[in-house]
């Protein structure tokens, strides 16, 4: 005797209609011809202020592509949910183009002319107040993450960029982005780039590379590295002085507490081998 069998049926997954794959193809031609205009205009960001005319017209459509490019995405959602197959990271795209577009309005907004702000400000520059005499503009140095250079390297940026009144919170972030390299840069970049974040990365930098063992470190690595003086000679006798002297007071003016312990401790971490200073 045969017993019949009955199965759930499955219903086969609808393909797509010829409209929707059309559709799904224009808007992907759509969003690459917006990110492609955009990144130009991000790349011009580089080329300032040798190209500032040509940036500052392309960057005034910065917020039309702004809002096509979310549209998109948001028309590429729609088909991601009717079909798998669609599937788009709409996520990281975005995520991606606002990196691109906030850089691009920072250095838009720096740039336009301004009642307060006399001439265009290229990336990294300042303009100084009209009362002021015309003085040479000051070029702050890129930090690396070399804890001796970061003394430097703060003085002038608070005083170009942070305490000045007229820059926006995401202007400030994107100056002090463009300031950075290496390990200080991938340090900051651990901020999502937003202007309620500059506060948290600048203080981020801050409580990093101004902690007082780390500089005092430095500064006996400094004085314990000088080459002695091999030949009888006034000048490097000089020179010798002086950079002793200039280290000592650095590390005088960390004001760090049991000083003496501290380069006692330092000397001898130096005169232990790898294995034993590690245990």
């Amino acid at each position: 005797m045969t017993g019949g069998s009955s199965s759930n049926s499955v219903e086969p997954i609808e393909p797509p209609s010829d409209e929707d794959v059309r559709h799904y193809k224009a808007l992907i031609a759509r969003k690459n011809r917006v990110w492609t205009r955009v990144q130009i205009c991000y790349d011009l960001i580089k080329t300032l202020p040798a190209k500032l005319e040509v940036f500052m017209v392309r960057a005034e459509h910065i917020d039309e592509a702004n809002l096509q490019f979310h549209s998109i995405l948001e028309e590429l959602d729609v088909l991601s949910d009717k079909h798998a197959q669609f599937s788009t990271d709409t996520t990281q795209l975005s995520n991606s183009f606002d990196e691109l577009y906030f850089h691009i309005l920072a250095a838009y907004r720096a740039n336009k002319l301004e009642p307060n702000r006399p001439e265009p400000l290229a990336v990294r520059d300042r303009v100084p107040p009209p009362s002021r005499v015309s003085l040479p503009k000051i070029s702050i140095p890129q930090f690396s993450g070399k804890i001796g250079d970061f003394p430097g390297f703060i003085a002038l940026f608070d005083a170009l960029i942070h305490k000045v009144d007229y820059l926006s919170e995401i202007e400030k972030f994107s100056y002090l982005l463009s300031n950075l390299t290496d390990s200080a840069l991938t340090l900051a970049q651990t901020v999502p780039f937003a202007p309620e974040n500059y506060q948290t990365c600048y203080k981020l930098l801050r409580a990093t590379y101004t902690q007082q063992r780390l500089l005092a470190t430095h500064y006996l690595n400094t004085l314990f590295s000088l080459n002695p003086i091999k030949k009888k000679s006034r000048l490097e006798l000089k020179t010798l002085i002086d950079k002793i002297e200039s280290t000592i007071t650095c590390m005088a003016d960390l004001e760090l507490p049991n000083l003496a312990d501290f380069i006692l401790l330092f000397w001898t971490l130096k005169l232990l081998d790898n294995q034993t200073r590690q245990g």
